[in-house]
């Protein structure tokens, strides 16, 4: 005997039959919808804001760029840069975002006439003390530190000697770190050479930086490869609970700064990020703003 159907389940039965013969979208399909869904979203926000489909979208590629040149500062800690070509950098790190200038100690006077000059110069200054191998005597980089206070500069990196990190030497580490905090009031960062530590000495490091007072670590790697990096800070990241970890090395490619960020570094340090900013206006055209 057949079955009746009530009307409302007639209508399904019949609707179901018909999705069944229709085809599915394909991937394809599905992509270009959502872009045209996109594109469309895109032109009606340009219509809100009363502008250019391609102002609009210089605006926010350049809001981008800044967003990711935050996890990149300047390192100027070789001597040899003159005050045009200091005051050149300043001007286009901040244009570009980038999060800091970090600068041998000896660049300070420069850097306080540029600021003077340059009235709209917003961008953070901090002092790299006793790079590279922080070989000075406790008393040569606690009066270093000291002038960086009076130069009223927002921080400071002070780099710490690896003998340091050796076990017969922790009373002393500890000894040399509170002094060097207290002569700073501002943002205070300890640097070491991590190249050259053991896995044993470099869990020390980390160790004692979170037991001190400072805000960040700083792991220098000069002319490292990309692979002895990444090992190091794996390690970082099975050891560390709440300092931030600074990486200064001479990467020159935004490819490496976002690999090195996804693998949990807090800012990349590097004497390339206004090269790398630059060539991100390039790829991108940004031409609201003129580099100098």
């Amino acid at each position: 005997m057949a079955v009746k159907l009530k009307k409302k389940e007639k209508t399904k039965k019949v609707d179901e039959e018909i999705v069944e013969t229709l085809p599915a979208l394909t991937e394809a399909d599905s992509k270009r919808k959502k872009s045209n869904d996109f594109y469309q979203n895109f032109t009606s926000f340009c219509s809100l804001l009363n502008d250019s489909e391609e102002n609009v979208k210089q605006e926010l590629y350049l809001y981008l760029i800044k967003k990711f040149m935050a996890n990149v500062g300047k390192a100027v800690v070789r001597f040899g840069d003159g005050d045009n070509k200091l005051e050149k950098i300043f001007l286009n790190c901040m244009a570009q975002g980038v999060g800091g200038v970090y600068v041998a100690p000896a660049h300070l006077p420069a850097v306080k006439k540029i600021i003077n000059k340059n009235a709209d110069v917003d961008i953070e200054v901090v002092a790299v003390v006793d790079f590279p191998f922080g070989e000075s005597t406790l008393k040569a980089r606690l009066n270093e530190v000291k002038d960086c206070k009076r130069a009223n500069i927002d921080g400071v990196l002070i780099t710490m000697p690896n003998v340091l990190t050796l076990p017969d030497k922790v009373k002393e580490y500890k000894k040399q770190a509170k002094k060097l905090l207290r002569a700073f009031n501002g943002k205070k960062g300890f640097a070491f050479n991590a190249g050259d530590l053991s896995d044993q000495d470099f869990s020390r490091v980390i160790k004692f930086t979170e037991k001190s007072k400072a805000d960040y670590v700083a792991l220098l790697f000069g002319e490292s490869d990309y692979q002895t990096v990444k090992e190091k800070i794996e390690k970082v990241q099975t050891l560390r609970a709440k300092k931030k970890i600074f990486v200064l090395a001479n990467v020159d490619k935004e490819e490496i700064v976002k690999e090195l960020i996804k693998l949990g570094v807090d800012k990349v340090l590097t004497p390339f990020a206004d090269d790398i900013g630059k060539n991100l206006f390039e790829r991108y055209q940004i031409t609201s703003i003129k580099l100098r």
